[in-house]
C-alpha cells in the first residue's frame, strides 16, 4: 500500500491524473531530446540507439521502455505505474 507521504507524489503533473498511456521504448524526438524522466520517481529513460549518434555509452542505470503519454514527452516507469495506477486513474492502451 502507498503511503501518502511517499516522496514521489512531491509534485506530479496535472497530465497524470486519469492518463491513458501507452508501453513502449523511449525515443529521442529531437537532437537536443535526448532523455526523459519518470514523473514520479525522476527515473531516466533514454534511447538504446543514444550511444551511437553521441558516441558515448548509455549508462546501465538508465531505463529504455517504459509507460509514456500519447505525446511520447511524458513518462512513467514500470514501478511507478504499478504502484500508482490506481491512486491516478492510468489507464494503457496498446498503440
Amino acid at each position: 500500500m502507498i503511503e501518502k507521504d511517499d516522496w514521489r507524489l512531491i509534485n506530479p503533473a496535472d497530465w497524470v491524473n486519469g492518463a491513458t498511456l501507452t508501453y513502449g521504448r523511449f525515443r529521442q524526438t529531437t537532437e537536443d531530446d535526448d532523455h526523459a524522466h519518470c514523473e514520479f520517481c525522476w527515473a531516466k529513460f533514454m534511447d538504446p540507439e543514444y550511444r551511437t549518434v553521441r558516441g558515448y555509452e548509455t549508462p546501465s542505470d538508465v531505463l529504455t521502455e517504459g509507460y509514456h503519454s500519447e505525446d511520447g514527452f511524458g513518462w512513467i516507469c514500470s514501478r511507478c505505474f504499478e504502484d500508482f495506477r490506481e491512486m491516478f486513474d492510468l489507464t494503457v492502451v496498446n498503440p
